[in-house]
């Protein structure tokens, strides 16, 4: 970072008994968010902070301020000299602060124990008022919010953006593949075609835009990914297999697709990142953690799609009362709240079934957390761990949950700006 002539900081600083402490930092390098704007709001007990400084100056800022630690109560300055690490990110993937229009490497600097918001409305006459802390930190830092509950992240992220290449979009037709891509050194990259058999490989020109075809006779081969890699080193990657590509990649589009979204999940089957049930569960904590144990694994791993009206031995779609489905929502939605901690981005879809108005299958989307691991349980009880293997959610050994754990670096405080 020190190295760096430019980076973009953003962050969020809260009192407590007449000390700020810093609650919030994103900063990023190589190219700036999207939407970015130098700014400054304050409040009473929160100020937030928009600007861009050389990364000389930053590492100095950051090795004065003092980090909350656990136990509570203790306070660091943050190693920035220990080993970190980094996590190589697609364009436009979900990161704990939003998405960044480029591929990039981000590593967490500092992660706190528990998230410990500011409550109340932020109001001010030099800022725009909020209801809550949540609502103004979606604002400034232009991350997405939840469309059902949630928090601001909390903690210190590094992202580094790699400008030298990208994937714009992605055309499938029953004839090819149409890939347009973008970059500032496209000449150093190669594009494949990759899948569960070996596929094709295309060098890429000087030109800053360019497009290439992948021919195809018939269907889009299994497992079939799209790869942007610089020798052994990918930069970025769409997955094309559906419903994989369709609940994650809104670049990837289906042209020549004439099945609705609910028969590609029936052909696709159960998968890492698709699992049937019949109904919603039970009233019993037996029933609740059977589906709730494949919510935390598809938020420790990849994401995924739970379906309920799907009868998971005969692949039979069934469905559910169609006039029932708000209900259903907040029935599930209070499960993941009170069963995961914490509590994964999570949504809903509702699917037609067709010829059929007054049923439908209800699709909860669990997409990847930015916080793991995902522990399920009761509160009071200790949390269990699991991660999808093939079509199951299984209980995670030692090594794999510190796999999906992003391991951390192992005064007054100064704003900047």
């Amino acid at each position: 970072m020190a190295q760096l002539d430019v980076v973009w900081i953003r962050s969020a600083f809260v009192e407590t008994n007449g000390n700020w402490r810093p609650l919030l930092i994103e900063i990023t390098g190589g190219a700036p968010p999207d939407n970015w704007n130098e700014d400054s709001w304050d409040y009473p007990q929160v100020r937030f902070r928009a600007t861009q400084r050389s990364g000389s100056i930053v590492v100095r800022w950051l090795r004065m301020l003092r980090f909350d630690q656990h136990p509570p109560g203790e306070k660091r300055p943050l190693d920035l000299d220990a080993q970190s690490k980094w996590e190589r990110r697609d364009s436009d993937d979900q990161l704990p602060t939003g998405p960044l229009p480029w591929p990039s490497m981000t590593v967490t600097l500092h992660d706190y124990q528990a998230n410990r918001e500011p409550q109340g409305m932020l109001v001010s006459d030099s800022a725009p008022s909020f209801l809550n802390f949540y609502n103004a930190a979606a604002s400034f830092f232009q991350f997405t919010k939840r469309h059902i509950g949630g928090s601001a992240p909390v903690g210190v992220y590094f992202r580094f953006q790699d400008t030298s290449g990208r994937i714009n979009h992605v055309r499938l037709s029953n004839s090819s593949i149409d890939v347009e891509v973008e970059g500032d050194d496209l000449a150093s990259l190669t594009l494949e075609l990759s899948g569960e058999v070996p596929g094709i490989s295309l060098s890429l020109g000087s030109e800053d835009s360019q497009h290439r075809s992948f021919p195809l006779s018939g269907e889009i081969p299994a497992g079939a990914w799209i790869l942007l890699r610089r020798s052994t080193d990918w930069i970025d990657r769409r997955f094309l297999n559906v419903p994989y590509s369709l609940t994650t990649a809104e670049d990837v589009e289906h042209v020549d697709a004439d099945l609705p979204r609910l028969q590609y999940f029936i052909t696709s089957r159960e998968g890492p990142q698709v699992e049937f049930k019949l109904d919603l569960p039970a009233k019993d904590d037996k029933s609740k953690r059977k589906v709730m144990k494949t919510v935390g694994a598809f938020a420790n791993c990849q994401g995924g799609s739970i379906l309920f009206g799907i009868d998971d031995e005969e692949y039979e779609i069934v469905g559910l009362p169609t006039r029932e489905m708000s209900k259903y929502r907040d029935i599930l939605a209070s499960l993941v709240r009170s069963w995961i901690n914490p509590v994964p981005p999570f949504d809903f879809r509702e699917l037609e079934i067709e010829g059929d108005n007054s049923m439908s299958v209800l699709e909860l989307v669990v997409s990847k957390g930015n916080e793991p691991p995902y522990g399920v349980g009761t509160p009071g009880n200790d949390p269990e761990y699991f991660i999808r293997h093939f079509a199951s959610s299984v209980r995670a050994r030692p090594g794999e949950l510190r796999a999906v754990i992003p391991a951390p670096l192992t005064s007054p405080v100064k704003f900047l700006g």
